[in-house]
């Protein structure tokens, strides 16, 4: 159930920072970071380690680990250095609504994905 909560957390958050941005608004773009950061990207932090912890043997639960947190730094830094690279180009207001369309759609993906699987 954690990890559903988490796309949605984070297809919400992200249409929230696409406001945000889009109406020069910081008290909306604080809401959409405690959603998004908060809720979901911890939401889904959390099951990601309970996933490796119960279904990795634990002589391999380490390196397991560490391959998880290579990907989710991968996965904060490369957005990071390209929304910083798409605004020098296109302005920051393009760049946040191109960006949070980007994770609204992988988290909806993901979310239908994962109901599939459930099915």
């Amino acid at each position: 159930m954690s990890l559903p909560t988490a796309c949605a957390a984070l297809a919400a958050g992200s249409s929230l920072i696409a406001a945000a941005v889009l109406a020069s608004s910081l008290s909306l773009l604080f809401a959409a970071a405690v959603v998004v950061v908060g809720l979901g990207t911890g939401v889904g932090f959390s099951a990601g380690l309970r996933a490796i912890n119960s279904r990795v043997p634990s002589a391999r639960r380490g390196g397991a680990f560490s391959v998880f947190f290579v990907v989710l730094y991968a996965a904060l830094v490369l957005p990071a250095i390209g929304v910083g690279i798409v605004i020098e180009i296109a302005g920051l207001r393009w760049a946040g609504g191109v960006f949070s369309a980007l994770v609204a759609m992988v988290a909806v993906l993901v979310l239908l994905s994962l109901r599939r699987r459930e099915a």
